[in-house]
């Protein structure tokens, strides 16, 4: 989850392994179809898939493609338990709670100081209270603010105060406040 420009280039340096002959065949050979998902199936989901937050409805919708992949992938063009139960382990494990990405040394000093605080804190009140400011520099400290926000572990505002000036200020986001991981349970039950 390193969102930094050097990750960036080193993702784009790297250079994709050998595919096997037999794989690049069967892909080659693919054709578009639709994939159906059965009603009980369906059914199932809609009663399991969590509804406490708004980007669940897009992901949703992504869960079901990733089924569907796999149906397809397995050459079948209705899916069945087994397609869910796999898509799900792969989902669960592709959109995991924010706050189960792993952080650096300064990303979790920066998330104790805002745990600790009741209000918002500024990027010079978050640098005073990471090691009284000595162990990074405030640079460091904008930089993995960035990130943070980026990463929707934090959230900024923009305040006005007595000059006229616009101070901005992060807090924890509620996602990551919130440390239920997401689940799914397996599918049971006959085709």
């Amino acid at each position: 989850m390193d969102l930094s420009e050097e990750q960036t280039e080193s993702i784009f340096r790297f250079e994709e392994g050998e595919i096997s002959e037999g794989f690049k065949i069967f892909l080659s050979e693919m054709k578009p179809r639709e994939i159906e998902i059965p009603k009980k199936i369906l059914n199932f989901i809609v009663k399991v898939f969590p509804k406490d937050k708004i980007r669940y409805r897009r992901d949703f919708s992504r869960f079901l493609d990733f089924i569907k992949a796999i149906a397809l992938f397995n050459g079948r063009n209705i899916a069945d338990k087994e397609d869910y139960n796999r898509a799900k382990d792969i989902f669960i494990n592709a959109y995991s709670n924010v706050s189960d990405i792993p952080l650096k040394d300064v990303d979790e000093e920066i998330i104790k100081v805002l745990e600790k605080s009741k209000e918002s804190l500024s990027a010079n009140e978050i640098h005073k209270e990471i090691e009284k400011g000595e162990k990074y520099t405030i640079k460091t400290i904008y930089k993995h603010l960035e990130e943070l926000e980026e990463k929707e572990i934090i959230k900024s505002k923009q305040e006005r105060i007595l000059t006229g000036y616009l101070l901005t200020k992060y807090s924890l986001t509620k996602e990551f406040t919130n440390k239920k991981p997401f689940v799914l349970p397996n599918y049971d039950k006959d085709k």
